[in-house]
């Protein structure tokens, strides 16, 4: 088991305002080997302050060397079976980076991986990494002290954590189950989460002396727990895992080149989605994660972002979780902006041929991230300020507006003018299109009484709403909980509009 990596770009200078982060995970039991290669070169400064390699041995916790200048880290052997790798650049100076090599070792005492029956809780460590390589393999595990005539001690807490190659899904099928029972589990529990952590999506939580129904997960990772209280045990459980092939979509594996590959990834279809990493699968974007996504139209072409749904990590200057968008090709080109939270641009469109997209995590409270569809166009007309644009992009006189003549193909520089009807928007609006998320952009006036609610000093929009009266604003139900306002009717979701 071996592989390698490599900081953008190399051997060329790598960019500007990086944060890469690489985990290697070999099987229990054995070692992680890292051996650079000769070219390397990183920003040098007195403790590595500015650009840095960083090492980790099992946690990040725990780092076990800060690496720059010119001269290569000799090769080492790390203590435990999981290392993290952190490449950090700023927003000047480059050189030509790294190329790592690692590989999996012998440890001094093989922990086998095929078999984790968990001793008991006297000195008990239950964690268990257990990574399934294809679909041959196959094993088991179980609750401390399972067997015949035994029981599971008091207060146990077990975990383990399953991994599979991209692709995979893991399925746990138990074979007997005996764990004490109550109405939604609250004393001893077997819990399956998707993913590495138990703020994943949970799959179930069993309890009881019936043997429950297999468990499989979404991703190609899933963690378990059991846990037992200081009373009343059982006999416990025993269960079988295996990994078996599902069908992912192609958007996944673009995703999954975006977030983990070594190069940003290169859209050039006219038009397409960008996701977040577990969008689709609607899971929580995973932390550490470094995107990239580079949209790439013809000549005379330029491109346009609609953003469809938007949720990341919420902080005012956006230094955590954060979408960045760059007009150019490169990572270091002109900002268009930088979105967290929830805020964030209806559309977005370039002013040349390229799009560079970066989306970053760190190490904590994930949401639900994004679902952006991107599209490949003509560039759209401008008028001169002394002219009227008219839907359809053509320019006409400023004067030519409510003339009474249609003097734009559609029409709207009449439907401008005043009009008398009381309750009714001067603009027109398009009602052709029924669809809430990706539906057509409207005609802008064209909903006169509609209303943001802001909260806190971010000033954060928290929901939309509808003005019914002058003190008076509708509001989906849960606007009025997010914002802490009174509740007043509430089966329509009614507040009092208010500052703040």
């Amino acid at each position: 088991m071996m592989g390698s990596f490599n900081s953008l770009n190399y051997p060329s200078k790598y960019d500007n305002s990086l944060n890469c982060r690489w985990e290697i995970r070999v099987p229990v039991g054995m070692h992680v080997r890292l051996v650079f290669a000769d070219k390397f070169g990183i920003e040098d400064s007195p403790n590595c302050v500015y650009d840095r390699i960083s090492i980790y041995d099992g946690s990040q916790s725990n780092q076990v060397g800060r690496y720059c200048g010119t001269p290569h880290p000799d090769a080492m052997v790390l203590s435990s079976n999981h290392v993290i790798v952190s490449f950090i650049t700023d927003e000047s100076t480059q050189d030509a980076g790294f190329l790592l090599h690692w590989s999996a070792t012998n440890a001094s005492v093989a922990i086998p991986v095929d078999s984790h029956t968990t001793p008991s809780p006297s000195g008990m460590n239950c964690t268990r990494d257990i990574y399934i390589n294809d679909t041959s393999s196959a094993g088991t595990i179980s609750s401390p002290n399972f067997g015949v005539g035994l029981q599971y001690p008091p207060n146990s807490r077990c975990v383990w954590r399953f991994f599979a190659p991209f692709g995979y899904a893991i399925h746990l099928a138990f074979s007997q189950f005996g764990v004490e029972g109550g109405r939604s589990c609250p004393f001893d529990s077997v819990t399956a989460f998707d993913g590495q952590y138990s703020t994943g999506r949970m799959i179930a939580k069993y309890c009881g002396n019936t043997v429950p129904a297999p468990i499989d997960s979404k991703t190609n990772s899933m963690f378990v727990s059991f846990v037992s209280d200081g009373s009343t045990q059982d006999m416990g459980f025993r269960a079988t895992y295996t990994i078996q092939k599902v069908s992912v979509s192609t958007q996944t594996v673009l995703t999954d080149q975006a977030c983990h590959g070594s190069t940003p990834l290169i859209l050039n279809e006219t038009t397409g989605f960008i996701y977040s990493e577990r969008f689709t699968l609607g899971l929580n974007y995973p932390d550490n994660l470094n995107c990239r996504w580079h949209i790439k139209a013809p000549a005379d072409k330029v491109i346009s972002l609609q953003f469809n749904a938007f949720y990341l990590e919420r902080d005012r200057s956006c230094q955590y979780d954060n979408l960045q968008v760059r007009d150019g090709p490169l990572a270091n080109s002109p900002l268009l902006g930088r979105y967290c939270g929830i805020s964030y641009p209806q559309k977005l469109t370039s002013t040349g041929t390229d799009l560079y997209l970066r989306f970053h995590s760190d190490e904590s409270e994930n949401e639900i991230g994004f679902n952006i569809t991107y599209t490949i166009h003509d560039p759209i007309p401008t008028c001169s300020p002394n002219d009227f644009t008219c839907n359809d992009g053509t320019c006409i006189d400023r004067s030519s507006v409510c003339d009474g003549i249609n003097n734009c193909p559609s029409g709207n520089d009449e439907v401008l003018c005043t009009s008398n009807s009381c309750g009714v928007p001067a603009i027109p609006p398009s009602l052709d299109n029924s669809r809430i998320v990706g539906g057509k952009e409207a005609t802008p006036g064209s909903w006169p009484w509609q209303a943001s609610l802001v909260y806190g000093s971010y000033r954060d929009h928290m929901c939309g709403g509808t003005l019914i009266a002058p003190q008076w604003v509708v509001t989906a139900g849960h606007a009025s909980k997010m914002i802490d306002l009174p509740q007043l009717a509430r089966g329509f979701g009614r507040s009092p509009l208010t500052e703040g």
